[in-house]
């Protein structure tokens, strides 16, 4: 699930080597909507619905996985 969850993320933000430290940070093209849209990708990718609470707690490719981990379970 994580490669799948990364694969999207790498294409998403046109990035070809991603690390789970990256963030909107050093993530240029990580801006406010690409975030938003980032959300949807996952839900409709992955079949889950992640809640708004959850969407503002991601403040890195870590946050993504653990948060996406939580509702696959």
């Amino acid at each position: 699930m994580e490669k799948k969850i990364l694969k999207l993320i790498s294409k998403k933000f046109k990035i070809k080597k991603i690390n789970l430290k990256d963030s909107p940070k050093n993530i240029t093209t990580w801006d406010s909507l690409a975030h938003l849209e980032l959300i949807q990708d996952l839900n409709h990718l992955l079949k889950i619905q992640i809640s708004f609470q959850d969407t503002i707690k991601i403040r890195n490719v870590s946050d993504v996985i653990k948060i996406c981990n939580k509702y696959i379970k």
